[in-house]
């Protein structure tokens, strides 16, 4: 849960708080939304906005938008552009505006999840099993999303 205190936003309670701008939060938002999931129908990179934001919220991820984006699990990332070592510039101005105003709305919780709270997502053409208690929650455009069953 968020908290807006004085332009910040404090993120998670119950553990050292850790104070990032809705800027920021946003600027860490749409780069995730524009590189894994631009060229989708906008249901599709709402969704995958969502994920990232689940992701924040759950206490199996890092706090806050940004932590959940750039976070780094045995070497690699969550999220395959942080890493990858080519430019995270946008290069299509429309799908990075979309990206970014679909960034906006998400933060401001003007938008329903789409995925039902799902935490996890791939390309249809990926094979996977997440293991036990993850169920696949739906599928937009090219991607499959799953949760947590509880």
């Amino acid at each position: 849960m968020a908290t807006v205190f004085a332009g910040a936003v404090l993120i998670g309670a119950g553990s050292p708080a850790r104070a990032a701008t809705a800027q920021q939060e946003v600027g860490g938002l749409a780069p995730a939304i524009y590189f894994e999931s631009r060229g989708e129908p906008e249901g599709g990179m709402l969704a995958v906005g969502h994920v990232v934001l689940n992701r924040s919220r759950d206490p199996g991820f890092p706090h806050g938008i940004c932590g959940v984006v750039y976070q780094r699990s045995a070497g690699s990332c969550q999220f395959s552009f942080a890493c990858d070592g080519r430019s995270d510039r946008p290069r299509d101005n429309a799908d990075w505006a979309q990206s970014m105003a679909l960034a906006k709305a998400i933060y401001a919780g003007r938008t329903t999840d789409p995925t039902r709270g799902a935490l996890w997502f791939h390309r249809t053409s990926v094979r996977s099993d997440l293991g036990p208690g993850i169920r696949r929650s739906t599928r937009i455009g090219h991607h499959v999303f799953f949760r947590r069953v509880t």
